[in-house]
Order: structure tokens, then C-alpha cells, then sequence
């Protein structure tokens, strides 16, 4: 049997989808304890990623259009 991951290894999850999957996962910490807060810690960590690269991956388009335009 696959995992979520497994299935779909090729897709990237957006930043939106990390979000919700978050919120879910919040639900859960609520509901059955402590023992689910790493996965929530670790999608909050995903999320962090994410956006640290689009940030970052925007900046390094802004500068190559400026390197181009120079």
C-alpha cells in the first residue's frame, strides 16, 4: 500500500496545501494529544521552507531579469 507521499512523489505540494493539511493536523493534535505535535511541528517546518524558497526563488528571477535587462 502507498502513502500519501508515494503516490504522488512527483507532486510538490503548494503552499496552500501544506497550509490545509496544517489546519487538519491541528485538529488532530487537539482531538487525540501531544503524541501527533511532530507532525504538526514538521508541516509547520515544511511551510516555513516553502515559502523561504518562493521568496527566494523570486529574487533570483528579479536579478536575472535585471542581469538581462543591464
Amino acid at each position: 500500500m502507498k502513502t500519501i507521499c508515494q503516490a504522488s512523489d512527483s507532486h510538490q505540494p503548494s503552499i496552500q496545501e501544506l497550509e490545509n493539511t496544517l489546519k487538519i493536523a491541528a485538529k488532530v493534535v487537539a482531538m487525540y494529544g501531544e503524541v501527533y505535535l511532530t507532525g504538526f511541528l514538521r508541516l509547520q517546518k515544511e511551510i516555513e521552507v516553502a515559502k523561504e524558497a518562493h521568496e527566494a526563488r523570486s529574487v533570483a528571477i528579479a536579478l536575472a531579469r535585471e542581469i538581462a535587462g543591464a
